[in-house]
């Protein structure tokens, strides 16, 4: 199989691991990282640069709105799938978008590293694959060294968690961290990582890279689903708690029986590589063998006015 992988925007995917794990998994890939006059004249760069009947897919990592203004011409390819990675961040503008371009094109594949969004794309009737959120392991786990004493971070919702420490756990040391990108800058192998967000439903990538540090996520239970798409394993990988007086409470044993942290924050290493560029592409070939909607079996669409009818 020929894939053509087109981008406008996302570092990530321009990665040669990244793209080494899609050319593994799919066959043949051709990449182009557009820049901003190609942007402006989609069309062109096809007639310029694309033999379409050399692909058997084409992905396109571009914004709603690039897609939604080049809908005329893009509805018109074959075999085509749509990349949205950091869909987590996707505004209210960004989703409308994403609604109306599935209008236009309702047989497109959508591969997102949003399972709330596949989801609900999936059951809405839309093809729809979910992609693990990646992450660059030149900035986490690279020889990382253990503290003599663990380190404590807490990210996210920081009050319950700074409450239950002040009243029943008092000797534990905390330090909070309020960026992402300063997570593995305040992280080393072994170290805790407290992760006690306010919504936990979508953005999880803060639990990936503390994995990818080597230190021990503990955060509240989990559903089954998000499980079920993260492979997260409570006292395996991770420590799951229901309230924060647990966590604290789980923090205090794991600080004092150091075989088990290491045991934990080495599982957690391990399983972080899920999560590394050249997983996540072989898992987007993955995504684009099924064979993609045809075009052809969903009724014509006119544009009168602008509008789609």
């Amino acid at each position: 199989m020929k894939a053509l992988l087109l981008s406008t925007r996302n570092v990530g995917i321009q990665d040669q691991r990244f793209l080494t794990g899609f050319r593994q998994r799919i066959g043949t890939c051709e990449f182009y990282s557009l820049l901003g006059e190609q942007q402006n004249n989609i069309r062109q760069f096809f007639s310029s640069f694309v033999r379409l009947s050399q692909f058997d897919r084409i992905v396109l990592e571009f914004s709603q709105a690039l897609i939604n203004k080049e809908s005329m011409f893009l509805r018109q390819l074959p075999h085509l799938a749509m990349l949205s990675i950091g869909s987590d961040k996707l505004e209210k503008a960004e989703l409308r978008l994403l609604k109306r371009n599935l209008h236009v094109m309702p047989w497109i594949r959508v591969i997102s590293d949003n399972h709330q969004l596949v989801r609900q794309l999936l059951n809405d009737g839309y093809d729809a694959a979910w992609l693990r959120p990646m992450y660059n392991p030149d900035f986490y786990y690279s020889g990382r060294h253990k503290r003599e004493t663990p380190r404590c971070v807490v990210f996210g919702k920081t009050d319950d968690i700074l409450a239950a420490r002040t009243q029943y756990y008092p000797q534990i040391q905390l330090e909070i961290c309020q960026k992402m990108e300063d997570i593995p800058k305040m992280l080393e192998a072994g170290d805790i990582f407290i992760y006690w967000p306010q919504n936990f439903s979508q953005n999880l990538c803060p639990v990936i890279y503390a994995m990818a540090c080597g230190s021990v996520v503990v955060a509240p239970n989990l559903d089954v689903e998000i499980n079920a798409y993260y492979q997260f394993q409570d006292q395996k990988n991770c420590i799951f708690a229901p309230d924060a007086h647990t966590a604290l409470e789980q923090i205090a044993i794991l600080l004092s029986q150091t075989k088990l942290l290491s045991n934990i924050a080495q599982n957690a290493l391990e399983h972080a590589q899920l999560f590394s560029l050249e997983q996540v592409g072989s898992m987007l070939g993955s995504a684009l063998t099924p064979t993609i909607r045809d075009p052809n079996n969903y009724p014509k669409k006119v544009r009168v006015f602008g509008f789609e009818i």
